[in-house]
């Protein structure tokens, strides 16, 4: 196959009558509504992002629930595939913890303040499983920056197992905060996701 396509083609390969037709074109579609997607041919991209502002932060509290896993807004959306395709993720996010009565001095990746995994139609994988640690609090003789050590940018590159089937899908990173069920402290309070870029592509088989 690589010989003939890469010298081996004669002109009597080509058909010289015209044989492309209207129906055999079709021009992709942009839409830049909240669903912001591309849809060609052989593929459908579907992507969202939030700029590096504290105004576009998504804000997770302790107390939101033990076990449970929110989607993250602007890191999940749902489509409809048209056909078999196989599935790439791309994102990218920043996370960090504050305001809570637990903390890693030592800047050691101790702590837990939450989980974040993604999902596909209901699904996890453990591949992609990030962890929001606790926040450093230095002492005083301590260098300032070490307050902000674990405040980190993420990136996930996944692609799907199996390939999807025909029909409406599924895919969200969600959050699974740490709570130790007792209000009389806070171990972790507050975990911000900011500065998000996500970016699925469906290859058509």
């Amino acid at each position: 196959m690589e010989k003939f396509v890469n010298g081996g083609i004669s002109s009597s390969d080509l058909k010289s009558t015209a044989w492309v037709k209207t129906e055999h074109i079709a021009k992709p579609e942009f839409f830049a509504s909240a669903d912001k997607r591309f849809q060609g041919v052989s593929s459908d991209i579907h992507h969202r992002r939030r700029p590096q502002t504290i105004q576009q932060f998504s804000l997770f509290t302790e107390d939101m629930g033990a076990g449970d896993y929110f989607p993250i807004p602007s890191l999940s959306t749902s489509f409809y595939c048209h056909g078999s395709a196989v599935l790439d993720v791309y994102a990218s996010f920043w996370a960090y913890e504050t305001g809570g009565d637990d903390t890693d001095d030592k800047g050691d990746d101790n702590t837990r303040a939450a989980l974040i995994k993604m999902f596909v139609d209901g699904t996890k994988q453990d591949s992609t499983q990030r962890r929001v640690t606790g926040h450093c609090e230095p002492s005083a003789g301590n260098l300032n920056f070490l307050e902000k050590f674990h405040r980190r940018n993420h990136h996930v590159t996944y692609r799907h197992s199996v390939a999807l089937t025909r029909g409406p899908h599924t895919v969200s990173f969600r959050i699974q905060m740490y709570n130790t069920n007792s209000y009389s402290t806070r171990d972790y309070a507050k975990v911000y996701i900011g500065t998000r870029s996500f970016v699925c592509n469906l290859q058509y088989k």
